[in-house]
């Protein structure tokens, strides 16, 4: 295990752009068009939960335990493992037995704390991994920092995932492990969150379907039209 700040010392930043792929269910529905844009902009990918059977990630991040119990097999070992200083050493080796780098975060921070980065440690109200990984991508460099994968966990009605609709790009139908009323607080707390990331200076664009419309950019995936 090497710490987010020694990884951070080593680190050789060039200016390139990144991806973060989260687990949402466009990543499966658009994957034509997104295969186009990595073969053409050639990003440093971070993964986050399961999505590994679709793209292979760079770096492959995870902060939730159960996440990381139920669905830890998918890691594939080209990715560097990133965990969140909340995973025990003992459950990581459950699923992965090489080097990992541990992540320093402010794990139970109030939704408006400020945003920082001080000696390899981050502050900040992230909700999600996906959110986290944005700082992170920031943090090593990135030149641009586009998302897949991000679509809100009521991007549908309820109804409509009893009907073929999926939240994930595994599983089907309902797959998160909240209650409806839960899940929009949750895409709430999300929404504040990249709000946040953005005021940071960061500059995100979610380029597959979302229901985080004032970060949406539909037009870079549209350049890639099947």
């Amino acid at each position: 295990m090497i710490s987010f700040t020694d990884y951070l010392k080593s680190y050789h930043k060039r200016p390139r752009p990144f991806l973060i792929v989260g687990s949402a269910s466009t990543v499966r529905e658009d994957i034509i068009r997104i295969r186009r844009y990595t073969s053409d902009t050639q990003p440093i990918t971070i993964g986050i939960n399961k999505m590994t059977q679709f793209i292979i990630p760079d770096f492959h991040l995870w902060t939730n335990k159960e996440r990381f119990y139920n669905l830890g097999s998918c890691i594939h070992p080209l990715s560097k493992v990133l965990c969140g200083i909340g995973l025990p050493d003992q459950l990581i080796k459950l699923h992965y037995q090489g080097d990992y780098v541990q992540v320093n975060y402010e794990r139970k921070a109030h939704p408006n704390s400020k945003m920082s980065c001080i000696n390899g440690r981050i502050y900040g109200f992230y909700r999600t991994a996906g959110c986290l990984a944005i700082m992170i991508a920031h943090l090593l460099g990135a030149s641009s920092i586009h998302v897949i994968g991000f679509d809100g966990y009521t991007r549908y009605k309820p109804e409509e995932y009893d009907h073929g609709k999926n939240q994930h790009c595994y599983g089907s139908g309902h797959t998160d492990d909240y209650s409806w009323q839960n899940s929009i607080k949750k895409d709430n707390e999300i929404y504040k969150c990249l709000l946040q990331l953005r005021d940071y200076g960061i500059d995100i664009r979610i380029i597959t379907d979302t229901i985080y419309t004032d970060i949406y950019d539909h037009k870079i995936l549209g350049t890639y039209d099947v």
